[in-house]
């Protein structure tokens, strides 16, 4: 959840960023989605590792995989195709456009972040049992 919010604000902060007057501020966002989106990912490879048996981990891994490919067409086809709706006769960068297209993005981070609400935990076998057993 922690990586999860702090994509949603630095997606926040480069939609506030105007690259023309302080590039500085817009990398360091830029940094910080770099930083939770990585970490997001470990985080939901380790739940999809811990939550299914040995035998569905192919498919959590395909499902996975279509879920992260579906995601980056939208945030980079759909960041594009959102800036030139806003000013479709612009020849021009307009920062109004691309403020709309990334609080957009931002805003659909909204499903990750319920899907981590609704998620439960994995359940995991107790080690001391597992000790236990192998001992006798």
């Amino acid at each position: 959840m922690f990586a999860q919010l702090l994509l949603v604000a630095a997606i926040v902060g480069m939609s506030q960023s105007d690259p023309l007057a302080d590039l500085e501020r817009l990398a360091l966002f830029a940094l910080m989605v770099a930083f939770a989106s990585a970490t997001q990912d470990i985080v939901i490879d380790a739940f999809r590792i811990e939550s299914a048996p040995v035998k569905m981990q192919a498919a959590l891994a395909a499902a996975y995989q279509v879920g992260y490919r579906s995601a980056m067409i939208v945030a980079t086809a759909g960041a594009l195709t959102i800036a030139a709706w806003i000013e479709p006769n612009s020849e021009a960068y307009s920062l109004t456009s691309w403020q709309t297209a990334y609080i957009v993005m931002a805003g659909l981070m909204s499903i990750g972040i319920l899907t981590t609400l609704f998620s439960t935990e994995p359940t995991r076998p107790r080690l001391i049992s597992y000790a236990v057993f192998c001992l006798k």
